[in-house]
């Protein structure tokens, strides 16, 4: 599959290709290392956590997001998103 094939799926497709890829690769049994990068994002994240600057949003504010545009993209898909969610100074983050 390339570039030129994904951007013509919708939303829903994409996710739902993104979901296929993400099980294929938990069933493997093949260990992925993690980037350093994200334990620094972790380590950030408690820290502002720690020190009460955390902001968390639910579930109904993520799907409100333009990335879940469709209400019922979530449910189509049974995706699953945490009841909360750090969005903080990361500069990784979307706008």
């Amino acid at each position: 599959m390339n570039t030129i094939k994904i951007t013509k799926m919708s939303n829903v497709e994409r996710l739902q290709t993104m979901e296929a890829i993400l099980d294929s690769l938990i069933h493997e049994n093949t260990e992925v290392k993690s980037p350093e990068w994200h334990g620094d994002v972790l380590t950030a994240r408690k820290t502002n956590i720690k020190a009460g600057n955390a902001e968390f949003r639910s579930i109904e504010a993520l799907r409100s997001r333009q990335l879940f545009n469709k209400q019922d993209t979530l449910k189509t898909l049974n995706y699953k998103i945490p009841h909360a969610v750090f969005f903080g100074d990361d500069k990784r983050q979307a706008a």
